[in-house]
């Protein structure tokens, strides 16, 4: 792709990233008020919270990032969660 196309789906992409974000998170929570009319909707603490993903990182990357068919797609986007997590 050219430069110039290049740099134009970048700055869409980084121009819509705050709004699908958004979205999802709105989509989320409006999936959580369906759940709890049918069923109770829990959620972990942030000790547990922490300690879940504690536990549950090294699968990722175990399974992913192992498999050299996905381990740079991986990384790319452990290092951009890293970035981002606020």
């Amino acid at each position: 792709m050219p430069d110039d196309l290049r740099g134009i789906v970048y700055q869409a992409a980084k121009d819509a990233t705050p709004h699908a974000g958004k979205w999802g998170e709105d989509m989320t929570r409006a999936a959580e008020r369906d759940w709890a009319k049918v069923a109770a909707v829990h959620r972990l603490s942030a000790a547990d919270t922490a300690e879940f993903r504690r536990r549950v990182a090294p699968i990722g990357d175990d399974i992913l990032g192992k498999d050299p068919r996905t381990k740079g797609m991986y990384n790319l986007l452990k290092a951009a969660v890293a970035a981002t997590r606020k």
